[in-house]
């Protein structure tokens, strides 16, 4: 979950293969993945990620805890059956969209999507220990840029 703190995940309909699609902005680049193989009804609404149109989405906050919010005032997005605008939700809960319900849980759309988010770099052993020392350096500078400004 590390990886997906402070991200947003589109989820709507791929326009080309009418499969779940996954969206998200990497490092100012739109990354984008496929869930599932069913077909997904014309009612889920298609998801344009270089417009930022969905049918709906997942917003992580710095703490992990994640918000599923509907995007469009016709669309139809539920959690656990009960219909939503906006709701905290985890990673146990199901997800249907669409007055089909096409449903998939949270926990699969947050398996895809850290496969989008590179991995932070692992520090060496040889030189964890001056993890503290390089986070002062940044500290210091950080002070010392907002001092000539």
């Amino acid at each position: 979950m590390e990886r997906l703190k402070e991200q947003t995940i589109l989820i709507g309909r791929d326009p080309n293969t009418s499969k779940l699609l996954i969206s998200m902005n990497v490092n100012g680049q739109v990354k984008n993945v496929t869930l599932g193989n069913g077909v997904i009804p014309n009612s889920v609404s298609r998801c344009l990620p270089g417009q930022n149109s969905a049918h709906c989405k997942i917003t992580v906050n710095q703490n992990g805890d994640m918000i599923l919010t509907n995007l469009k005032e016709h669309n139809i997005t539920k959690v656990n059956g009960s219909e939503i605008l906006s709701k905290r939700i985890t990673n146990i809960n199901n997800i249907s969209l669409g007055k089909e319900d096409y449903s998939f849980s949270v926990d699969s759309v947050l398996e895809v999507a850290k496969k989008l988010v590179p991995e932070p770099p692992v520090m060496p052993k040889s030189i964890k220990h001056l993890e503290k020392v390089y986070e002062d350096y940044e500290k210091t500078l950080d002070m010392i840029h907002q001092f000539q400004e």
